[in-house]
Parts: structure tokens; C-alpha cells; sequence
């Protein structure tokens, strides 16, 4: 076991302790508790050790040393061994500044070639906020620029299995489908059988972690026929308890159904359906469609406005009609269908990264400055949260009818000005 936190490393200590102490029906014949020393690690799961010809006598003898400090009992002979594999685990990781599972788990290795079972529930980090991007291309064949960090401890589990190794994740499940998921969902397919996927949909299995998840069982390939994969594909409102759920609403997929684009998880008359709809005619994608991240305005909170709102807008102004337009988010859409539209964009030079619409909304600008100019000081007035810290670049069209081009600071300077001119 491994963990980045050293306070849970020792409660994950204690715990296992205090189940076989629980066990224990007599007091008088208790067994003296396993030592855990380099069973349990704290450590950064995505550095990782090359071995070479320079550390490679220190790898071996790191794989004797560890067993005789495991079965050693004298205290004094254990304290020798730990020294001596303290300064081994050292030099192998710069100090313990990379953590490597062939360094800490060198006897799993050395003896089964990897683990028997790999279970996690791995880090949800956004790709946006993911900062070593580069170290992460270079080290993961899973990689893509819009994957979340989850993915590459997918690819590590992968790495660890033995021959006949399982892996038990809980994850998002937004690699499924994701077009960032396929090199992620090639690698399992060549590696793995996929034994159960279980999507849960609309339900929010962690408080801390607002994401729909999946749990991915998969086992090693070797050498035996392709087994049936059980497969959920649907939302938990955790009325019922979890097994029952699952046998209310298992089917099963042969692993050659998971050889298309994405992992749908459809029932095999959907499936079938949607296979017989894809040869008979074009996805827009053929045609060159890309649908991607949509618009991103830079200020949510100043530039999508209410039915309330663009009505007094458009009162003020009848003007403005013609740069209010209806917007649909993700949160309005859902499968098959959307919500009415309740929610409003102030389209043009006020969006902010959309750079092929700037050169119409700029000449819009210069022959009616009205609108836009009044629409951008409504906006920004009527919002309670200024000041704004804006990551766009914004056209508006000032006093004088010219169009200037003005990053967020300049932007809110403005519209203090605009706040006592009005």
C-alpha cells in the first residue's frame, strides 16, 4: 500500500493491527503483530527509478536485505538490517526524492514479477490544473492534454500487475467516452480483459468530489479465453443496497464490444442500433465538425445574464437585441434533451476569446457603438462581485466610436470610469 500522506500511512498501520488483534479469540496465545516497515509507504505514485547499470547492484542487494530484516527477530539485528536498507532505498531515489514501487516493493518483484491485485480510488485532478504537463507526456502513453490526473494512475496500475493481476479503480468516469480516454482505453484493451464496468450515473458516491464514477475491474491477459464482462450502466439513488443494485441492473458485453470508438455501455439491442445508424450515413465529425469546450467568456458571472435581466437591458436599450443571445450550458443539457432557455450571452466584443467573431463584432462597433458600449456598462455595473479578474481579452468600443482592444485590468478601469460617467 502506498499513500502521498503520511499521517494516513500510520492510520492505515493501526487499522490493520487492530483487525487481527479483533480476531484474536484468546489473549494468551495472541501472535506477535507483523512488522508493516516498507509494507505500507508514503510516497508520489507517478515518479518512478530507471534502473541502469549504475544502480543495478543496489537493486540486488536491496532484495537480500529485505527478507532477512522481515524474519529477523533479535531487535538489534532488525535495526542493523533497517539502517542498511534506509541507506539502500536512499541512494536508489536521490535522497527519497522519487518514490519507485520497484524500490519500496522490490521482494514483490523480484518474487511474483508484480502484484497479485492493484485497488484505488486515485486523485481527482482537472487537466487545467495539472502543472507538470510535460513530465507527464514523456512517462505515459496514456497522455493527452485534456486528460485528468486520474487517467495516468490507470496507466501505472497497468504497470503493476503481474502476469495474472487484477485492478480494482474507482474513478470518474468521463475517460468512457472522452475522446482525452482513448489512448487510456487502448492500453487496457491490450493489456487487460475488462471483467465488470459499473457506471454510476447522477450520483455522487464522494461528498469532497463533485464527479459521476465508475469502477473498472480488469485482470491480466493469460493465455485463457475471453471472459464476459459485467456491465452497469446507470444511475444509484442509493435506495436499495449496492449488490442488489448491481443485480437489478447487470447485462454483459464480450470484450469485443468494447473495440469501438468509446465505451457507451449501451444495451446490446442499443448497441446494435447505433452500430446499424453509424453505416448507414455520416457522423458530423466526417464532415469536419469539431465540437469542443464552446464558449468561454472569461467572467461567467458579468457576461450570462437572467430573463430578468436581459429584459431591462433590452428596455433600456431595444438595441441590445441584437447581442443578447439564448445560451445552453452543460448543465442544461441532458440525455436527449435540453432545458427551456432561462440564460442569456452578451455576444460580441464583451465575450472575449472568441477570435473569429472579433473582426465582425469590431465593425459592428464602429458603426453603432450604442449598444455594445451601453450593454458591456450595464453588465458590469449590475453585478454585485466586481472586480472582476478576467483571463480574456476584450474588444469595446469607447467614447469616441474606435474600437480598442483591452486585456481585463484595462477593462475594469473602464468600467469604474463608466460608473461615474453614469
Amino acid at each position: 500500500m502506498f499513500r502521498i500522506d503520511p499521517g494516513a500511512v500510520e492510520i492505515a498501520k493501526l487499522r490493520l493491527w487492530l483487525s487481527l488483534v479483533v480476531d484474536e479469540e484468546e489473549r494468551e496465545t495472541i501472535q506477535p503483530l507483523p512488522n508493516l516497515d516498507y509494507k505500507i509507504v508514503q510516497g508520489n505514485s507517478l515518479l518512478s527509478v530507471e534502473k541502469d547499470l549504475f544502480n543495478a547492484a543496489l537493486f540486488s542487494k536491496l532484495e537480500e536485505l529485505k527478507p532477512l530484516y522481515f524474519n529477523e527477530t533479535s531487535a538489534s539485528k532488525k535495526q542493523e538490517y533497517r539502517k542498511q536498507i534506509d541507506e539502500l532505498i536512499s541512494q536508489i531515489t536521490n535522497g527519497r526524492k522519487d518514490f519507485d514501487f520497484e524500490v519500496y516493493f522490490s521482494e514483490v518483484f523480484h518474487e511474483k514479477k508484480g502484484f497479485d491485485v492493484v485497488i484505488a480510488n486515485p486523485p481527482y485532478l482537472s487537466h487545467d490544473k495539472i502543472i507538470e504537463k510535460k513530465f507527464l507526456a514523456k512517462k505515459f502513453r496514456a497522455y493527452e492534454p485534456f486528460a485528468d490526473l486520474y487517467c495516468y494512475f490507470l496507466e501505472i496500475a497497468l504497470n503493476l500487475q503481474n502476469e495474472t493481476g487484477l485492478l480494482c479503480y474507482i474513478t470518474s468516469n468521463s475517460y468512457l467516452r472522452a475522446e482525452y480516454g482513448k489512448p487510456l482505453r487502448n492500453l487496457l484493451l491490450e493489456k487487460d480483459f475488462i471483467l465488470s464496468v459499473i457506471n454510476i450515473e447522477d450520483f455522487q458516491v464522494f461528498d469532497a468530489a463533485i464527479v459521476n464514477t465508475a469502477v473498472l475491474i480488469a485482470q491480466r491477459h493469460c493465455g485463457r479465453e475471453c471472459p464476459a464482462c459485467l456491465v452497469v450502466n446507470t444511475g444509484y439513488d442509493g435506495g436499495i443496497s449496492f449488490d442488489e443494485f448491481i443485480e437489478k441492473n447487470k447485462f454483459f458485453y464480450s470484450q469485443s464490444n468494447f473495440r469501438g470508438r468509446a465505451w457507451y455501455l449501451l444495451l446490446l439491442q442499443q448497441l446494435s442500433l447505433k452500430n446499424k445508424i453509424e453505416l448507414a450515413g455520416k457522423t458530423l465529425e466526417m464532415y469536419g465538425t469539431k465540437i469542443r469546450l464552446g464558449i468561454a467568456t472569461g467572467a461567467n458571472e458579468a457576461f450570462i445574464i437572467d430573463e430578468a435581466q436581459k429584459s431591462k437591458l433590452i428596455k433600456k436599450d431595444s438595441r441590445n437585441t441584437r447581442i443578447i443571445k439564448p445560451v445552453l450550458r452543460g448543465r442544461d443539457i441532458f440525455r436527449y434533451k435540453g432545458t427551456s432557455i432561462n440564460s442569456f450571452l452578451g455576444w460580441g466584443e464583451a465575450t472575449g476569446r472568441m477570435k473569429r467573431g472579433f473582426a465582425r463584432s469590431a465593425a459592428a462597433c464602429r458603426e453603432e457603438p450604442g449598444p455594445v458600449h451601453h450593454l458591456l456598462a450595464s453588465l458590469l455595473l449590475s453585478k454585485s462581485c466586481l472586480p472582476f479578474q478576467f483571463s480574456a481579452s476584450f474588444y469595446v468600443a469607447p467614447r469616441t466610436g474606435a474600437v480598442t482592444r483591452v486585456n481585463g485590468n484595462t477593462l475594469l478601469r473602464i468600467s469604474h470610469s463608466m460608473r461615474r460617467r453614469l
